[in-house]
């Protein structure tokens, strides 16, 4: 008599929520993806996208649970891979050989830099969008040995108000004035502090954004716009010679509910028209969902 166990296996090692951590602690273990047809459609338009003749950004949305994690590391591992993992993984499950040509030949190209992001719920204006970014992309080609761009960050602004490398603004005069706003905090060296140590990174963006908002109000404006950002971008690209920079941000759905604007996003969905700047953003609501929310637009 056959038994239901002389066809299925158990995946013992089996994550039911896949994470950076999982996948940093697990480097194998998104061999074990089996690309389904929406999996492929991806693949393909991941491909065309990095090759310039595909629609970008990138789209990724379904229900929680759906293996979209997942299916993000594999387009990370895809990239950055040795090449024999990704050939064996396009093997293993027989997936195009043409498509592993072409992706061959677009790694072939040169370095590229593959960004991974979770969760947009502290991201609650386009200026904290623009600051999560840079940093990440910073800490990315840190992690790689490169370098950002000589441009200051929006962090690395605030800081140099703040440390003094900007003569002009007095922090101190400015946390006594704003005291309220920093309650939590004894001294504005302490704030200081706080912000040049490690840890806590989304505690130090948001203490970050209440300094922004100090800066604002006394006059001293940061240089967050759009534009701004797109061009340190270009920096970044350009000095340390990229054939790419992918930007996956999982559980992006919390921005389209907490900002209403979308201008900034818009902007730097443009870039990827100009550069070979490519993000990839996943929902669990449709593109359909989110439309009606920001009343059709």
């Amino acid at each position: 008599m056959w038994l239901y166990s002389d066809f299925l296996e158990i995946n013992q090692s089996y994550f039911e929520v896949f994470s950076e951590d999982a996948d940093r602690l697990n480097r194998d273990y998104w061999k074990t993806f089996i690309p389904h047809d929406a999996m492929l459609s991806l693949l393909e338009g991941f491909v065309r996208a990095l090759e310039g003749t595909g629609r970008k950004p990138l789209w990724i949305h379904g229900a929680y649970g759906t293996g979209k994690t997942l299916a993000q590391f594999v387009l990370k591992h895809l990239l950055e891979a040795p090449w024999e993992e990704v050939a064996d993984y396009f093997d293993t499950h027989g997936l195009s050989q043409d498509l592993l040509k072409r992706l061959e030949g677009l790694r072939t190209r040169g370095r590229g830099v593959v960004v991974f992001r979770s969760s947009a719920s502290s991201v609650d204006s386009p200026r904290r969008l623009m600051v999560e970014l840079q940093l990440s992309i910073k800490n990315a080609l840190a992690a790689q040995g490169l370098q950002d761009c000589v441009t200051p960050t929006l962090y690395d602004q605030v800081l140099a108000r703040l440390t003094g490398a900007d003569q002009v603004f007095d922090w101190p005069r400015a946390f006594e004035k704003h005291r309220a706003k920093f309650a939590d905090f004894a001294s504005a060296q302490g704030v200081v502090q706080t912000l040049t140590s490690p840890g806590d990174l989304e505690g130090r963006l948001t203490l970050m954004g209440r300094v922004a908002r100090v800066l604002d109000e006394e006059g001293f404006y940061l240089l967050d716009d759009p534009a701004t950002i797109k061009e340190w971008i270009r920096g970044v690209i350009s000095q340390n010679h990229l054939q790419w920079l992918v930007v996956i941000w999982d559980e992006f759905t919390d921005y389209f509910l907490n900002v209403r604007g979308l201008a900034g996003l818009q902007e730097l969905a443009h870039l990827s028209a100009e550069a070979p700047f490519y993000m990839v953003l996943t929902t669990h609501r449709s593109p359909e969902l989110l439309q009606q929310f920001h009343g059709g637009h």
